[in-house]
Formats: C-alpha cells, sequence, structure tokens
C-alpha cells in the first residue's frame, strides 16, 4: 500500500489491477468526512464513488456538495451508458416505462 499526497488529499494506492471494477485507491478528500474509494471511468466502480460521495454530502446535509455529486453521478453513468452502447435517452425511456407501469398497478 502506498500514500501519495496530492494538495490536500490523501491518496492511498491498493494496488489493484485497473480492470477491476473495485477502484484503484482510496481518496480523503477535503470535501468528505470519509475515504472514498476511487472508481475507473466508464465501469461500476466510478458509480459507486460517486454513489459514495453523494451519501457523504447527504450526512453532511451540504446542499452545494449533494448538487455537485449528483452531477458527477450524472456524468459517470453517461460513461459507463457509452461504454456500454446505451444512452441516456435509453434509461429515460426506460425509466418513464417503469413509471407508467407502477401507475398502472394498484
Amino acid at each position: 500500500m502506498t500514500l501519495i499526497m496530492e494538495g490536500d488529499t490523501v491518496i492511498v494506492n491498493t494496488e489493484e489491477p485497473k480492470s477491476s471494477n473495485i477502484g484503484v485507491s482510496i481518496v480523503q478528500s477535503p470535501y468528505h468526512l470519509v475515504p472514498i474509494r476511487k472508481g475507473i471511468l466508464g465501469e461500476i466502480s466510478k458509480i459507486q464513488e460517486e454513489l459514495d460521495e453523494l451519501k457523504d454530502a447527504e450526512n453532511q446535509n451540504n446542499k452545494i456538495l449533494i448538487h455537485i455529486e449528483l452531477a458527477d453521478l450524472y456524468g459517470a453513468l453517461e460513461f459507463y451508458c457509452e461504454s456500454h452502447d446505451l444512452t441516456m435517452d435509453d434509461l429515460k425511456n426506460f425509466s418513464d416505462l417503469t413509471k407508467k407501469v407502477k401507475s398502472n398497478v394498484k
């Protein structure tokens, strides 16, 4: 395990292969109260990273940080979709269908 300082951020390199969906390092950001495992853009691990950051922002009750993390999560979803031959419109269409189905079930 290797500790790397980048400004106010401490990166813990766990030396996992970049192809894993687990993430390659754990970062203690000055914006978050807990260390966050960094993900790989275009992979599920990046979605998990952004979700973990969103959870931490919510625990801090920080609306600005929540807004930022939601935008980051959206971006992570976009990159994941692109790498899996999907679009955000595909997700929206299925979400709309799910809402329609659920509203008809009573």
